[in-house]
């Protein structure tokens, strides 16, 4: 039955329907008598009932009949994100596959991910070596700075690098007595930047095929600071400051880069980057000199200091900037610094003598376990990188006069399975795991590159620039594969000439140890979605795009972005379908 005026008057003053004036005015008053009832608590039609069960759904994204749905019944167009023939995975899709029965999920560790190249700083060249995994072959050489106008060369001594979750690789340079940088180089063509606008990107290649980067400038293959793949350098911290820790966080619910994270070791600070440009964002003081750095699984950021440091090691909160430190075990002093798929924090340590071994922290615990004394050579090797694989965790035995070693340990009880020799080895200071399951070592004294194949008990060695100094995640393994695996998939649903885009539906498998984030952007025209910003993250597996962090413009094309991750290793989300919902309004 229809509302008496004045009984309209009354019923908009009570339940606060009035947008229009005062509530005398009774054409306002009206106005709000046709507003569509919304679940919020509110009577929306003004019909005297709040949140009114039998008002019925309209397709806007909302839930108009409170019953927990949104536009359940209401006429919205439905756009299947698949296609017909699946899941198509283009350029902007890395580190997913598509599963025999046409779920998407993260690819797992042992499958090589797109540019999965080896990053090795060479320390009296100032350079950085870019070798492929599968063949061994140097791809590509770049200056350790850029343009910008630090010394290039041998006086930037690079010794870390990492890479983040879009495999864009990063540099710490100590520049020992001068001023310490850091460097992002683009891990893919497509992010390297055109700066002469000529329609060219110029860039180190091995251009005659010799598996071998040439630094005489008339071959063409070294293009030195104006290499346009070379991103970014920034100075951190004051003279002489020394960086040396170098880590990268985990992705943000964004599925950007983490933060980058580098340690000052004269200065005794951690010192937070934006991964974009560069940008500081905080300077974290930590009572030690860190020597090497990791991400934990919890997204804290752990630093050791190194040889005759000091006897704990810390993590910082990258939220608050907190700090907690750790004591080591006793007369325990380290060297690398890495994570395993049991989400403790590892080192490679030495006692004296006495122990020369791996160490494992696990922060749920709070407890150490420590390795066998690992073999000794006539000179008893010292130990320096750590790095993780699977099953396994690995520490680089260094020997200045013999051949160095691989050593194997079990990730369970870290006891000891195979010593593996590398011969011709000289100062095998780091160690890292590749996305096909091959183990490199890094020799700084024989400017080589070493790969162990354990399925063949092989090691071949590959040139790389002078004086290798690399234990850190050269390989992105520890980030990507080992404790944050993850992974996007894009997808662009064109609508009608203005699709007022109202929901996402999810078809998904997500385990606790997994997480799937949606964001999405507009745009009239497919050019357009490139500069449109990323609205999210939405949460599955049936968001509403008009609740925050919505809305999002009307338009006629939709992109989507599947952020998929894992923090345990063979534990992984599957999505198998994924439906937009939208009302076009008369038009198409």
């Amino acid at each position: 039955m229809r509302l008496a005026p004045w009984l309209a008057v009354v019923v908009a003053l009570v339940c606060g329907c009035n947008r229009g004036g005062p509530v005398t005015e009774l054409p306002d008053a009206f106005a709000c008598s046709v507003q569509r009832e919304v679940c919020d608590r509110r009577d929306n039609d003004c019909n005297g009932i709040v949140d009114d069960a039998d008002a019925p759904e309209y397709c806007e994204g909302l839930d108009n009949d409170c019953d927990g749905l949104i536009d359940e019944g209401a006429d919205c167009r439905s756009y299947d994100a698949r296609g017909t023939s699946g899941w198509v995975l283009g350029p902007d899709s890395m580190g997913v596959i598509v599963l025999d029965d046409g779920s998407l999920t993260l690819e797992p560790p042992h499958v090589v991910l797109p540019q999965p190249a080896l990053w090795i700083a060479n320390t009296d060249e100032g350079t950085v070596s870019r070798l492929d995994p599968a063949t061994g072959h140097e791809t590509a050489r770049y200056p350790s700075v850029d343009r910008g106008g630090l010394p290039f060369g041998r006086e930037s001594q690079p010794s870390r690098t990492a890479l983040d979750q879009r495999l864009d690789a990063y540099v710490a340079n100590r520049a020992f007595g001068g001023i310490a940088s850091v460097t992002k180089i683009a891990g893919s063509p497509e992010r390297c930047i055109d700066r002469d606008a000529n329609g060219v990107i110029e860039t180190s290649a091995d251009l005659d095929g010799d598996g071998e980067i040439s630094l005489d400038t008339a071959m063409g293959e070294f293009i030195g600071p104006n290499d346009e793949c070379v991103l970014w350098t920034v100075a951190v911290g004051s003279n002489d400051a020394v960086a040396r820790a170098l880590a990268i966080g985990l992705s943000g619910d964004d599925g950007e880069a983490g933060v980058v994270w580098v340690g000052l070791y004269n200065e005794q600070v951690a010192v937070a980057l934006s991964p974009d440009l560069g940008l500081q964002l905080a300077s974290v003081p930590l009572g030690l000199g860190p020597y090497g750095a990791v991400a934990g699984p919890d997204g804290r950021i752990w630093m050791t200091s190194g040889p005759g440091g000091a006897t704990f090691i810390v993590a910082i909160d990258p939220e608050t900037f907190d700090v907690e430190r750790v004591p080591l075990p006793e007369g325990v002093v380290t060297y690398g610094i890495s994570v395993d798929g049991l989400g403790r924090i590892l080192v490679a340590g030495e006692w004296g003598t006495r122990w020369r071994g791996a160490a494992a922290y696990d922060p749920v615990t709070e407890r150490w376990s420590q390795s066998g004394s690992l073999p000794a050579s006539r000179n008893r090797y010292a130990v320096r990188g750590i790095a993780a694989s699977a099953g396994s965790i690995w520490v680089a035995g260094r020997s200045a006069s013999e051949d160095g070693a691989l050593f194997e340990l079990d990730v369970r009880d870290l006891s000891l399975t195979e010593a593996h020799p590398v011969p011709g080895a000289v100062d095998l200071v780091g160690v890292g795991v590749a996305f096909d399951g091959a183990v490199w070592g890094i020799a700084k004294g024989s400017d080589r590159a070493y790969r162990l194949d354990r399925s063949a008990d092989t090691v071949t060695s590959y040139p790389v620039g002078h004086t290798p100094y690399t234990y850190s995640d050269f390989t992105g393994f520890g980030l990507n594969g080992i404790l944050g695996a993850s992974g996007e998939h894009r997808v662009v649903i064109e609508g009608c000439r203005s699709t007022v885009w109202t929901g996402l539906s999810l078809d998904a498998d997500i385990p606790e140890e997994t997480r799937i984030r949606l964001r999405v952007r507009t745009a009239d025209t497919v050019e357009g979605l490139a500069s449109a910003p990323w609205v999210g993250p939405f949460e599955p597996p049936s968001p509403s795009l008009a609740l925050p962090p919505g809305p999002i413009p009307a338009s006629r094309y939709l992109e989507v972005s599947l952020r998929l991750s894992s923090t345990t290793p063979g534990i992984v989300p599957r999505v198998f379908g994924l439906v937009a919902q939208g009302r076009c309004d008369g038009v198409s």
